[in-house]
This record gives C-alpha cells, sequence and structure tokens, in this order.
C-alpha cells in the first residue's frame, strides 16, 4: 500500500492539529537571524583588521 502526498498531508496535520506554537515566534527567529549576521559581520572586520595588520 503506497501513501499520496496528499494523504501524508492529511494525516500530519491530523496529529499535529491540536498544537500551537508560541506567539512570539516569528520575533525569535527574526532576531536570532539578525544577531548571527551581526555576528558574522564584527568576525569578518577582526579578520581583516588582523589581515591589514599582519600585511604591514
Amino acid at each position: 500500500m503506497t501513501l499520496s502526498d496528499n494523504d501524508i498531508r492529511t494525516l500530519l496535520h491530523r496529529a499535529t492539529d491540536h498544537l500551537t506554537g508560541p506567539p512570539d515566534l516569528i520575533d525569535d527567529i527574526r532576531r536570532g537571524g539578525r544577531r548571527r549576521v551581526v555576528r558574522r559581520r564584527a568576525l569578518l572586520t577582526a579578520g581583516l583588521a588582523v589581515a591589514a595588520t599582519g600585511a604591514s
């Protein structure tokens, strides 16, 4: 017996219908993404500064 995509989708919706996420989940995700970008830029800047002083 093979299940179609629609059957699987229906079963997953039924199994998780009672679950709810925290109301501020999207805000937390965005905040984490911003932190990651800031951290990456800071590391890149520090690396470039070290490379510039090493080249002098």
